[in-house]
């Protein structure tokens, strides 16, 4: 029908779809009974086509409207129309007076029927400390001491609400995202407030992309630990541990973990971060949206290839992980709580899935709390959900539907239906799951599900906490009650008028400090996997007579340009490693290693925040490395080392003669001194031969009128000839006009499985800003969907190399692919993949 006049009779979701194009239908009771709504909106096709809409509430409605359709369709001239030459219906004078509309603003006669929501958030600690965070007051933060008494009123500046977290001594952390003009730069500011009204810390926990901070902007993944000596700040394909105060920072690397290629070119990202209460248990959830996966090659708008953690982050260690496909254990912030040393964690994914983990990661029960079905929109979080709790014992659970409140424990789950609920909480012991509705109704019930007390709020909405000793309920007038465990009634504050009195702009401490967290750059580890695999020697050093690195502690010093190293002339494979930073006032710098009669210069154009690292191959003799630079320069490492591959490059196909058929007259003879790869011995078989090697190119054309995939500028067999830098290799992905929505990949078959263990990569570019950034080396064949993406061997994000070697268990291959992708760019790719047993 695109493009031509027709009639399209549709209800439920499509018609719902319109409220999103009109302003005409902003609340779900438009239209009304009776009445409809006479709508004209733009074609989705671009099909030079408009369509008129009627949307009606009944057949009443209905009738009415297509009445007034059909007239003022028949009451219209049906001659033709000049329309360039047509006269305008208002001449430029009668426009200039024109009235303009009034200014004044639209009446509210009943806003005032319409009570203000004051309680955003009620946060409290185990030792009765809390705090209430309002709006629609002139204090956005009111501190509440164990026996109810009110403490400091503070003027916040903007932050995220559902961000905000309460240390056990009453401290409170904000965090704040700020966002330049166009939204692609984002900042994150956590800050801390002491009970007093003093400000004490100011960390920059993220400076960055915007489109790095994962599928919620950030929200739900930074988060400080009760005790307020831990800090855990999300990262694309990671997770940052270390201390508020200060001091070395804690790398968890997600790499490892990684299924399939998806993770890699939209890498996981970690979400609903909660710690235990002794802080020495965190739980979270690596979660991905792919790009491309989607209408319109939009991002899923479900997690994909989700994994839950409990990490003890003392030592960024793993204690158990949760995988199901496609999302199940995937949760959202507010919806996963922690017991006192992880004995027990109580969650609820994203399809309304409940479960309680033990301490060892297996699921002692579960329970599919909503019917699961395909999310409607962008899935943030469980259909009808609002919230988990645990006790730190761990002996009981409350999970919270609109409906209904679950009780968990290891007996199983006790069902309780409830009405329009909005808050849940569990008491520090154990001894009962209290929640609240949206009538005002607060309850408390036993482990068995048995009533103890109810409390009304008189119609007030409440937001319940739990203290040891007491709960707490706030309601949405902005007061804040103090309930006994029997339910009576210890002590009521009016939160609202403290808020509404003034209220303090915080103003920093003696002991004030800010800091911003460390720059984060990926170590690629290639020197130490040469040094296992491939026996790397130490045989020339910038400073003779130092200690070999240990990969760990750098001490920089300047380094002049024109520093060269040379290679023994019987020296044979050697690999140039350079440790270096670049100072703001460095114009250039370049990396250039010859090697035989062929040069090449690397270019190394990153900023360093801290450090980076550079590896290059090469064979000789000759073998020279020279620094090259412009501005100075300061090196922890600059030397060349020995080394020996392990075996043939079962990857490589020989090059036929010059105009031979099989290349299709591509290549060139191989050069006497680019890098050379000895064929013979153990696995000769495969190395050398013809195989079947592709390049997949995904069509960025949502029709796909051409097809799935688009035909690659680049020959696949110039990425096996083992030339490596020895000519010039064009981009992978198929230069359609618009960027490459998932890279590009390589496939090489082998015919029969052949046992491989580590592969080398060498990018296409020469220049560090242009390198691929994302690459991914997996088994099998991949295909479009991402059921049929690939299994992850091993595989690198936030790249800056031109060489890497990957590593691996020893795995029988038959297909062997290397996924690249750059975000944003068509000019990624390979000049040569290596393959090793």
């Amino acid at each position: 029908m695109v493009g031509c006049d027709s009639v399209l009779f549709s209800g439920g979701p499509l018609s719902e779809s319109l409220r999103c194009v009109t302003p005409w239908m902003d609340t779900p009771s438009v239209p009304g009974i009776g009445q409809a709504r006479l709508l004209v909106v733009f074609s989705p096709f671009m099909a030079d086509r408009h369509a008129a809409v009627l949307i009606a509430h009944d057949t009443e409605g209905w009738s009415a409207a297509a009445d007034r359709l059909v007239s003022a369709i028949a009451g219209r001239s049906r001659e033709a129309t000049d329309w360039k030459n047509r006269e305008p219906a208002l001449s430029a004078e009668q426009i200039e007076e024109e009235p303009q509309p009034s200014q004044a603003p639209v009446p509210t006669p009943l806003a005032a029927l319409a009570p203000p929501q004051r309680v955003v958030r009620l946060l409290a600690a185990p030792s009765g400390k809390a705090c209430v965070l309002l709006n629609h007051c002139k204090a956005d933060a009111v501190f509440v001491s164990p026996d109810g008494k009110p403490g400091a009123a503070l003027r916040l500046p903007d932050h995220s609400p559902q961000d905000a977290l309460l240390e056990n001594d009453g401290s409170l952390w904000t965090a704040t995202f700020e966002r330049d003009e166009n939204k692609n730069l984002s900042t994150v500011f956590l800050r801390r407030y002491s009970p007093t009204g003093g400000f004490s810390r100011e960390i920059i926990a993220y400076r960055g992309a915007s489109s790095e901070l994962g599928p919620f902007g950030g929200h739900g993944s930074f988060a400080i630990s009760p005790d307020g000596r831990l800090a855990a700040f999300g990262r694309s394909a990671g997770l940052l541990l270390g201390k508020p105060d200060g001091g070395a920072w804690t790398w968890y690397d997600d790499m490892p973990h990684v299924k399939r290629t998806f993770e890699v070119w939209t890498p996981r990202f970690p979400v609903a971060l909660a710690f235990s209460p002794d802080s020495c248990r965190l739980f979270f959830t690596m979660d991905t949206r792919p790009i491309g996966y989607e209408n319109m090659h939009q991002r899923l708008n479900r997690p994909e290839g989700a994994e839950s953690v409990l990490l003890d982050p003392s030592g960024a260690r793993r204690v158990w992980s949760l995988r199901g496909e496609p999302a199940d254990f995937a949760c959202a912030a507010g919806f996963a709580a922690v017991s006192a040393s992880g004995k027990v964690t109580a969650l609820v994914d994203v399809f309304g899935r409940i479960a309680l983990v033990d301490a060892s990661g297996k699921v002692m029960n579960s329970l599919q709390a909503v019917p699961k079905s395909k999310p409607n929109g962008f899935c943030a979080e469980p259909p009808d959900g609002v919230g988990a709790a645990v006790s730190e014992t761990g002996s009981l659970a409350v999970f919270g539907f609109r409906t209904e409140a679950i009780l968990g424990s290891t007996s199983g789950f006790v069902r309780l239906p409830a009405q329009d609920l909005v808050s849940v909480a569990v008491m520090p012991g154990g001894e009962f799951a209290v929640w609240g509705g949206r009538d005002g109704m607060v309850k408390a019930c036993d482990p068995a599900g048995r009533t103890l007390w109810q409390w009304n709020g008189n119609g007030l909405v409440p937001a319940v906490a739990c203290a040891s000793n007491a709960v707490l309920v706030a309601l949405s007038d902005g007061s804040l009650t103090m309930l006994d465990v029997h339910g009576g009634e210890i002590r009521r504050i009016n939160m609202a008028d403290i808020a509404e009195s003034g209220g303090l702009e915080p103003r920093p401490s003696s002991d004030f400090r800010r800091a911003e967290v460390p720059w984060t750059g990926r170590e690629p580890g290639t020197l130490e996997i040469a040094r296992r695999r491939l026996g790397a020697r130490r045989i020339a050093a910038w400073k003779d007579g130092e200690e070999e690195p240990d990969g760990h502690s750098h001490v920089f010093r300047p380094i002049q340009a024109g520093t060269t190293l040379s290679a023994p002339e019987n020296a044979g494979n050697i690999l140039v490693h350079f440790v270096y930073r670049r100072p703001v006032s460095n114009k250039r710098l370049v990396l250039a290693v010859q090697y035989g009669s062929s040069r090449h210069e690397f270019v190394l154009d990153l900023p360093t925040p801290g450090f980076r690292t550079v590896d290059i191959p090469a064979r000789g003799p000759p073998v020279k490395a020279t620094v090259e630079c412009e501005g100075p320069v300061e090196a922890a490492d600059f030397s060349l080392w020995q080394i020996e591959w392990p075996g043939p490059n079962v990857a490589y196909v020989r090059p036929p003669e010059t105009g031979g058929a099989a290349a299709g007259g591509l290549l060139e003879d191989r050069a006497e001194n680019d890098i050379e790869i000895d064929i013979d011995g153990e696995g000769g078989n495969a190395a050398g031969q013809m195989k079947e090697c592709r390049i997949w190119s995904p069509n960025p054309d949502i029709d796909r009128v051409e097809g799935a995939f688009l035909p690659s500028p680049c020959n696949p067999l110039l990425a096996v000839n083992g030339r490596a830098w020895g000519e010039r290799v064009p981009p992978w992905p198929a230069q359609a006009g618009s960027r490459p929505f998932q890279g590009a990949w390589l496939s090489i078959d082998f015919g029969a499985p052949v046992k491989i263990s580590l592969v080398a990569t060498y990018d296409r570019a020469s220049v560090q800003s242009q390198v691929t950034t994302r690459i991914a080396v997996f088994s099998g064949r991949q295909g479009r969907s991402q059921d049929e993406a690939g299994q992850v061997l091993a595989a690198a994000v936030e790249n800056d190399q031109f060489w890497r070697l990957f590593e691996f268990a020893l795995s029988d291959v038959s297909t062997l692919g290397v996924h690249v992708y750059r975000p944003h760019d068509l000019a990624c790719g390979l000049a040569e993949v290596e393959a090793y047993r």
